[in-house]
């Protein structure tokens, strides 16, 4: 009788990724994966002839391309593999050889068609996937070659054809296989090779290790790698070894793994999936990885989402993750204080496009200056993170070529920054210079900000602190809401109420904030507002420098206001 032997240990589990900076904190995220094999593994097949009278047996193995030969290992170490001729087609072939009376009559190989069904749309057959239940007859033909001289020499028999029933619950990786040719019955078992688990990455640096055991052998495995995000929607895996508990090495070459939703499939090729046998066998399988990590709230999971680590060269410093038309174009011109130097996309990339900078150690952002240039972002996703690996979105902006102000709701402290340029004219990104600005800027001591945010300099922040209600503050054409209007009063002062007289664009809700260093602020409430004068009292009254109004929501995107008074 055939005894199963331990064939594919190249199971995936675990991917962890360390880091190389050695100012960053490991940050892991748990994901789930599974590898199967493309071949199926028939073992334990035997029969009856009714009209010859006998028992016999058959032996399944590699096929090697040699029609009137003994399989690959017969007697000691045969496969059992029933393999694609073209990975991911239906076409499956194997050689076999028949056993009775004490020696081997028939010998050759089987061909049959599987069926391609694909009930998930994973790209991989029902048939193969140890999560699906197997229920199918299949056609198949037997390639012959009979001896007549207890086997001695072996001529040409015929074509014989008969069918296959695999049976399989779901959720199990052994299955029954039954059949007829002519007069004879036969049974036996077949079953999915493979492994599961989980995965566990760490995307501050880019190594990767896979760890896992077997569907139902118990043999485990680890092998260390490096990978390459290619874009949301795709990673490269480096060719690596893996090494099992079986006492063997196996070689995986690279691999390619595409992103759909949260899922993450693609082919990998072994060099031998079973170096226990002197041939190769069970090289060729499916790997799926589940993943429900989304440290922004993108919809793409942090295994290849852009803005989830970034590699930086210094610190301080910037970087495109690669993503540069050249050197002279790289992602350091987009924060070098110049607007006579430019950043620009590789040639080929499209969106989206990501420029991160590491300040070294946390800043006070309240908002970002984005000068772009011929290929400027229509729409930019503002990201802060303290460990290059656990993000906080911080908001989505509206942009086009030119000056750009992004407003952040308050004010954020975060050593890095990231601004993701999601979708644009073209499929290139250019900008000319990036500007963190922390807190409030203000170019006097008294004096006022909307950060850039003014219609013109006739509607400008100053016209809503100088004292009458004949001037107006308007914020500028295209921007919308949340505005912000802040006074530095050049020392601390007390204040219990704020009078804020709105004009013909008036916010319908604003946030009162105070600091006394223009970094870190104080949220004094949030007050319902209308056209005309509106007077928000404190709680109790509040001594600060910096004083901010932040404008939540109004009737148009808009604000107008002719005066407040602290």
């Amino acid at each position: 009788m055939f005894i199963k032997r331990p064939l594919l240990l190249f199971l995936m589990a675990f991917v962890i990724l360390f880091l190389s900076s050695d100012f960053l904190q490991a940050q892991t995220r748990t994901a789930s994966g599974t590898v199967t094999s493309y071949s199926l593994n028939l073992y334990n097949i035997s029969g009856y002839h009714s009209s010859g009278g006998f028992y016999f047996y058959v032996y399944f193995s590699t096929y090697d391309g040699i029609a009137n030969a003994f399989p690959q290992g017969l007697g000691y170490n045969e496969s059992g593999e029933l393999s694609p001729t073209t990975l991911g087609g239906a076409r499956y072939v194997s050689d076999y050889a028949i056993y009775s009376s004490g020696y081997y009559y028939n010998r050759g190989y089987m061909v049959l068609n599987i069926p391609l069904t694909d009930s998930d749309g994973n790209g991989f057959p029902d048939l193969l996937q140890v999560d699906k239940t197997v229920n199918s007859t299949i056609s198949f033909s037997l390639n012959e070659y009979e001896t007549s001289n207890y086997g001695s020499t072996y001529s040409w028999y015929g074509t014989e054809t008969g069918s296959i029933r695999l049976s399989r619950s779901a959720g199990n990786y052994q299955g029954t296989a039954t059949g007829t040719i002519n007069s004879s019955t036969f049974s036996g078992s077949f079953q999915a090779e493979g492994g599961f688990g989980n995965a566990v990455y760490d995307l501050s640096a880019r190594s990767i290790r896979f760890e896992g055991t077997s569907f139902g052998l118990g043999t485990t495995g680890s092998g260390t790698s490096t990978f390459t995000r290619i874009n949301d929607n795709q990673v490269n895996v480096a060719a690596f070894y893996f090494y099992t508990s079986d006492g063997y090495r196996r070689t995986v070459y690279g691999f390619t793994l595409n992103r759909s939703g949260k899922y993450y499939r693609g082919d990998v090729a072994l060099a031998d999936g079973d170096p226990g046998t002197s041939y190769v066998d069970y090289k060729d399988c499916f790997i799926e990885i589940y993943d429900s990590n989304d440290s922004d709230s993108d919809g793409i999971p942090d295994l290849s989402d852009a803005s989830t680590s970034y590699s930086f060269s210094s610190s301080p410093g910037a970087t495109a993750n690669g993503d540069e038309w050249s050197a002279a174009y790289d992602a350091a011109k987009a924060f070098d204080g110049s607007n006579s130097t430019t950043y620009h996309s590789k040639a080929g990339n499209t969106y989206p496009h990501v420029l991160a900078y590491d300040c070294g150690s946390a800043r006070s952002v309240s908002s970002i200056s984005l000068n772009q240039g011929w290929h400027p972002a229509t729409s930019v996703q503002v990201l802060g993170s303290n460990d290059n690996a656990s993000w906080t979105d911080l908001g989505t902006f509206s942009t086009s070529a030119g000056l750009n102000t992004l407003s952040l709701s308050s004010p954020q402290s975060f050593r890095y920054w990231a601004i993701r340029a999601l979708a644009g004219n073209s499929v290139y990104w250019c900008v000319y210079e990036i500007g963190l600005n922390g807190g409030y800027s203000f170019s006097s001591s008294p004096g006022a900000t909307a950060n850039g945010d003014e219609w013109s300099a006739a509607y400008d922040a100053a016209k809503a602190f100088d004292g009458s209600n004949s001037t107006a503050y308007h914020s500028k054409a295209g921007n919308t809401y949340p505005h912000v209007l802040a006074y530095d009063c050049g020392s601390a002062r007390s204040v219990s109420s704020i009078s804020l007289n709105q004009g013909w664009h008036p916010a319908t809700s604003v946030q009162v904030l105070g600091s006394n260093d223009n970094a870190s602020w104080t949220d004094l409430g949030t007050f319902s507002t209308s056209a005309g004068l509106n007077t928000l009292s404190l709680s109790s009254p509040q001594s600060f420098r910096y004083w901010a109004i932040r404008a939540l929501a109004g009737n148009s995107v808009y604000w107008c206001v002719y005066e407040i008074g602290l």
